[in-house]
C-alpha cells in the first residue's frame, strides 16, 4: 500500500509561483536555519572581543588558570609535575611553565603558560578553591573576597561569555584565609563572653567558620563568675543631712 505524503506548508519562490512541501522538507529548512543562527551568534561573540592578546575569560571547565603569552609572566618555574591539558575536541596541550602574572590590570599566581592555547582563560574553580566569590549577572561578573570584604575584579558579559576587566588577587593566597580567621578569644568576646565549653560546642558543629585556636584568659570572665558578697547592716544613725552617705568605689 502507497504511503501518503503529507504536505506541511506552501511557500511562494522569487519567479512568483508556488511549491508544496512535506513535513520532513520542512523540518530539515527548520534545523538548518537554527545551526545557521547558532553559528552566526558565535562567531558574532567573538568577533566583539578586543583581541585575543589582551582577553581573559572566566572558564568553570578549566582546571587552571592558564594563557599561551609568556610576556604576560613576571616569575615562571619549571612545570615538571604540571597535568596534560585535555581540550573538548579530544586533543592535548602541554603546560610549558608555571608562574606569576603582574600587570596593570591582572595580578595572579599559580598560572599555567599553555603555547598551543588560544585563549586567556581564568579558571572559576581555582578562584572558588582559593575562597573567593564569583557573581555573574546579565551586565557583568564581580570577583569578591567575603572574609576581608573587598572586591578583586570586575568583568562584563559578551554575549554568553564574561571577560575579566581588572583582577588583583592577593599574594598570600591560601595562607591569607588562616591569618585572617578570627581566634576563639574573639568568639569568646562576640558571644558575651561565653564559656569555652559552649564556644566549643558551636565550633565543632560549624557554625562559626574557621577559627584559629589561642589560649586566651579573659578576666572580665572570672569576675563575672564570681560570688557577690552580701552588705552588713549598717549600725550607724545618722541625725543631719549628710552625716551619712552611700558611695561605690
Amino acid at each position: 500500500m502507497a504511503q501518503t505524503k503529507i504536505f506541511a506548508a506552501v511557500a511562494l519562490t522569487h519567479s512568483g509561483s508556488t511549491i508544496t512541501l512535506t513535513t520532513d522538507q520542512l523540518e530539515d529548512i527548520i534545523a538548518h536555519a537554527l545551526v545557521s543562527t547558532a553559528n552566526a551568534s558565535s562567531s558574532s561573540v567573538f568577533s566583539v572581543l578586543p583581541g585575543k592578546f589582551s582577553s581573559w575569560l572566566l572558564d568553570s571547565a578549566c582546571c587552571n588558570h592558564m594563557t599561551p603569552y609568556p610576556s604576560f609572566f613576571s616569575h615562571t618555574s619549571s612545570a615538571h609535575h604540571a597535568p596534560t591539558i585535555h581540550t573538548a575536541n579530544g586533543s592535548t596541550m602541554l603546560v610549558r611553565s608555571i608562574g606569576t602574572i603582574s600587570t596593570s590590570k591582572l595580578s595572579i599566581s599559580n598560572v599555567f603558560h599553555v603555547p598551543k592555547l588560544s585563549y586567556n582563560l581564568l579558571s572559576m574553580g581555582q578562584l572558588a578553591e582559593l575562597g573567593y566569590h564569583i557573581i555573574l549577572d546579565y551586565f557583568g561578573c564581580v570577583v569578591q573576597d567575603p572574609r576581608m570584604g573587598q572586591e578583586l575584579g570586575t568583568g562584563r558579559r559578551i554575549g554568553r561569555l564574561f571577560e575579566i576587566s581588572s583582577l588583583r588577587l592577593p599574594t598570600t593566597g591560601v595562607s591569607a584565609a588562616t591569618s585572617s580567621s578570627p581566634s576563639l578569644s574573639l568568639w569568646h568576646s562576640r558571644l558575651g563572653h561565653a564559656s569555652s565549653s559552649r564556644v566549643q560546642q558551636l565550633l565543632s558543629r560549624g557554625l562559626l567558620g574557621p577559627v584559629s585556636k589561642d589560649n586566651f584568659d579573659c578576666v572580665s570572665y572570672q569576675l563575672g563568675k564570681q560570688p557577690a558578697l552580701p552588705f552588713h547592716n549598717s549600725e550607724s544613725m545618722s541625725t543631719g543631712i549628710f552625716d551619712l552617705i552611700h558611695y561605690n568605689v
